[in-house]
C-alpha cells in the first residue's frame, strides 16, 4: 500500500496525490490509503481546510488515520526527526536529502522543499509512507499525463459561471491570480508577500504584447481589492472570489495564458492548462526566505 499523510489545502493536495501516484507507478502497487488527519485537526472547512480529492476524477482510494508504519519504519522516522529537528529551509533540505537514500529504500518518503531524486525501496516493503509537500512537477513527470486526467472536476460548471467560462475559452484569455488573505498574517507575509501591483500590470503587459486583445481574467481571495488596486486597459472579468476551489480550478486552467503569484494553486491552473501555446508569468522570488524550490519551469518567462 501507499500510505499518504495528506496536509494543507488543495494546491498542496494536488502534489501530494500525484507523487502518490507516481510511488504507486514506481512500485507497481494499486492501493492508495490516504490520512487526512492533518487537515482534520484545522477543522474550518471554510477557509478550505477540507479533503478536496473527492471534486476531482482521482482513482478509487482508502482512507484510514491509523498509523501503518512497520517496526524499522518507527525506528527510522525517529531517526529522521531527531536529525531534521528545528531544521529549515536549506539546512533542512540537505539533511532530508542526505537521508532520503536509506529512508527510500524501506519505504519512507519524507521532502518537504525543493525537489529531492527518490528511490524505489525494497522488495520486502509492505506499506510506503509519505510525508511532506512534494512540490515539484519532477516528483510525477513520469505520469503527468495521467495525473492531468485524474485532477479533471467531476462536478458541473455552476450555472452562473457559464457565460464566463464560455469567454474563456472563446478568447486569448489571460488568467491573473492575486492572493492576499493569509499572506498578509504577519508571520507569514515577510517570507510570502512578494508579487506587488506593478508585477501583475507588466505580466498582463507581457502578454498583450503579442495578444493584444486578450481577455483579463482576475481570480482572487480579495477580489474587491484587485478592483480598486488594479487597473488594466481593455477588457476585464472578475470571478466572484465566492466559489469553491474546484469550481475556481476549472475557470482558472481553462484560460489560455497566465500571470502567476507565488502559490501552489495557482501553479496547478496554469500546469493543468490545455493550450500548448500558453505563456506563463512568474515572480522571480516565490519566497524570500530562500528555501529550495523546485516549482519553476522552463517555459515560464519570469519578472
Amino acid at each position: 500500500m501507499v500510505i499518504l499523510n495528506m496536509r494543507e489545502r488543495l494546491g498542496n493536495q494536488l502534489f501530494q496525490y500525484s507523487f502518490a501516484r507516481n510511488i504507486m507507478n514506481l512500485c507497481s502497487d494499486n492501493v492508495l490509503v490516504i490520512n487526512d488527519d492533518a487537515i482534520k485537526k484545522k477543522n474550518n472547512s471554510e477557509k478550505g481546510w477540507i479533503n478536496s480529492l473527492d471534486d476531482f476524477s482521482v482513482i478509487p482510494y482508502l482512507k484510514d488515520n491509523a498509523d501503518m508504519s512497520a517496526w524499522y519504519q518507527k525506528i527510522l522516522l525517529k531517526i529522521n526527526w531527531l536529525y531534521t529537528k528545528n531544521k529549515y529551509g536549506f539546512e533542512l533540505y540537505r539533511r532530508q536529502k542526505l537521508l532520503s537514500g536509506i529512508l527510500n529504500k524501506f519505504g519512507l518518503y519524507i521532502f518537504q522543499d525543493g525537489y529531492i531524486p527518490f528511490r524505489k525501496p525494497f522488495g520486502f516493503v509492505k506499506n510506503k509512507i509519505l510525508v511532506g509537500y512534494f512540490e515539484a512537477p519532477e516528483y510525477f513527470k513520469d505520469i503527468d499525463s495521467s495525473i492531468r486526467n485524474e485532477l479533471k472536476v467531476v462536478k458541473p460548471v455552476l450555472e452562473k459561471n457559464i457565460s464566463m467560462l464560455e469567454a474563456i475559452q472563446s478568447t486569448e484569455s489571460i488568467c491573473v491570480t492575486v492572493r492576499r488573505g493569509d499572506f498578509l498574517n504577519e508571520n507569514i507575509s515577510k517570507d510570502r508577500l512578494i508579487c506587488t501591483v506593478d508585477y501583475y500590470i507588466k505580466g498582463i503587459e507581457v502578454i498583450k504584447e503579442k495578444y493584444p486583445d486578450a481577455l483579463i481574467c482576475f481570480f482572487s481571495d480579495d477580489i474587491d481589492w484587485v478592483k480598486n488596486n488594479i487597473k488594466v486597459k481593455g477588457k476585464a472579468l472578475y470571478e466572484s472570489g465566492n466559489d469553491p476551489v474546484w469550481e475556481k480550478l476549472r475557470l482558472m486552467s481553462s484560460c489560455k495564458h497566465f500571470v502567476i503569484s507565488n502559490s501552489t494553486f495557482s501553479w496547478w491552473a496554469q500546469h493543468l492548462a490545455e493550450n500548448e501555446e500558453k505563456i506563463v508569468i512568474a515572480p522571480s522570488r516565490w519566497c524570500n526566505d530562500k528555501r529550495p524550490v523546485g516549482l519553476y519551469e522552463k517555459n515560464w518567462t519570469i519578472l
